[in-house]
């Protein structure tokens, strides 16, 4: 089994709360999408229905003359079963008390 760890951003916090919600992970470089699906199954006890996934090479960034790169991101967008949701990407709910 693969690792994979939630990707919460505002743009996946946005996907995973829309109509047909899908989910961000960061995966490890040469995850297949069985890999993926049966990760996310395993973990969070969930039918997964589809998986795509996306590659983003390293990008050469300079600042003050010196020249570096990016580290190349993986990330796989899932998809689950009607009805499933994952609790790591529900919205939290806090308690404000009056000010006073």
């Amino acid at each position: 089994m693969i690792r994979i760890k939630p990707h919460i951003t505002e743009k996946s916090y946005q996907a995973a709360q829309g109509e047909v919600p899908v989910y961000t992970f960061r995966i490890p470089a040469g995850s297949t999408k069985a890999l993926v699906s049966a990760a996310v199954e395993q973990t969070y006890k969930v039918t997964v229905t589809s998986v795509r996934l996306v590659h983003l090479p390293e990008k050469v960034r300079r600042f003050r003359g010196i020249e570096g790169a990016t580290k190349p991101v993986h990330k796989a967008l899932v998809q689950l079963g009607k009805g499933q949701s994952i609790a790591d990407f529900e919205p939290q709910q806090t308690e404000q008390g009056d000010k006073e």
